[in-house]
């Protein structure tokens, strides 16, 4: 079972893999991981409420090469419209939101 990483620039990896290999791919959604303006490296305090959501396992079958783009693009689509889904059912399970973009790299970092 594949867990793509992120809906943010989701991108063809899971996509092409569950194609390639017949795998099934399982949507998740984490919120709380990070407050509102938080560095992408940066933790919640201690005793924050996470909340981790799964949607229905999406389910390819594997296809032989070629693999085509317009396959694996419409595979993404896929995968996209299940996270965005589960996205909405654990925000209005949770009432927890997105905390937003990560902030550009401060130089004062280096």
């Amino acid at each position: 079972m594949l867990l793509p990483k992120k809906m943010r620039n989701l991108k063809g990896g899971a996509a092409y893999l569950a194609l390639a290999s017949g795998a099934s791919v399982l949507p998740v959604i984490f919120l709380g991981t990070r407050l509102p303006g938080g560095r992408n490296s940066s933790l919640p305090p201690r005793g924050s409420r996470l909340s981790m959501t799964y949607g229905a396992p999406l389910h390819f079958r594997a296809q032989p090469w070629p693999r085509r783009r317009d396959d694996v693009a419409e595979a993404m689509d896929r995968i996209g419209q299940a996270l965005r889904d589960t996205l909405a059912v654990a925000q209005q399970r949770t009432g927890l939101g997105l905390p937003g973009p990560i902030p550009d790299k401060d130089p004062a970092d280096d």
